[in-house]
């Protein structure tokens, strides 16, 4: 049995715990979690990956649009913490109690459901929730953004998802989106011709050394 002066780290994967509970048909306690391991030892340190809203949606094959805060979080553009998550779905499901953290999901109609499960859902739901800060931190937030548009490996989606929902989005937003998608038009525009000449001369350099090794 561990001594008293033994340190624990706990790591606890959200999606698989739920989908888990979920199959075997219990609730887990998490404040008695907690506590069985302080018995162990001392511990550090709890961290829970709270991935869970997404393995929900899966399991449930439901449609689902998280809050504002919640997504301006995920994406980095806020480091305020969300005590109570709100998701809006087209399911009924009961709300998730996770130690100080809430997650409720709330019956939506579908019509307020067309960003759920888009590439650029959470950029649209952060932006609402951030529409009282652009003005003092606009710069700043602005730039994150500019900087997931740019993404090698999700912009692109992201961004063709903005260009074929602007209809959908207010003015205010529309205006907004379509200022940052020209940004990164002009940022990746930019980069490719520096990419096409720094490979243009990486091919005129070898190319000379070779004339060079012939003569």
């Amino acid at each position: 049995m561990p001594s008293a002066s033994s340190r624990t780290a706990l790591f606890i994967d959200g999606a698989s715990l739920y989908a888990t509970a979920k199959a075997l048909g219990f609730d887990v306690d998490f404040k008695r979690l907690l506590g069985e391991f302080q018995t162990r030892g001392n511990l550090l340190r709890a961290y829970y990956y709270t991935a869970i809203i997404d393995a929900v949606a899966r399991r449930e094959k439901a449609r689902f649009l998280p809050d504002g805060i919640t997504a301006a979080n995920q994406l980095g553009l806020t480091d305020a913490v969300p005590a109570k998550v709100t998701v809006h779905t087209d399911a009924r499901l009961r709300p998730i109690h996770l130690d100080s953290l809430v997650i409720n999901f709330k019956p939506t109609a579908p019509s307020r459901l067309y960003w759920a499960g888009r590439p650029a859902m959470r950029i649209v739901q952060a932006l609402h929730w951030l529409h009282d800060m652009l003005p003092a931190g606009g710069d700043s937030i602005l730039q994150r953004i500019r900087r997931i548009l740019d993404d090698p490996k999700q912009g692109a989606a992201i961004r063709d998802d903005l260009r074929s929902g602007l209809d959908a989005l207010p003015a205010w937003m529309r205006e907004l989106v379509t200022g940052l998608l020209q940004d990164a038009d002009h940022s990746n525009t930019t980069a490719r011709k520096s990419f096409s000449r720094i490979a243009k001369d990486a091919i005129r350099g070898g190319d000379d050394r070779s004339a060079r090794r012939r003569s």
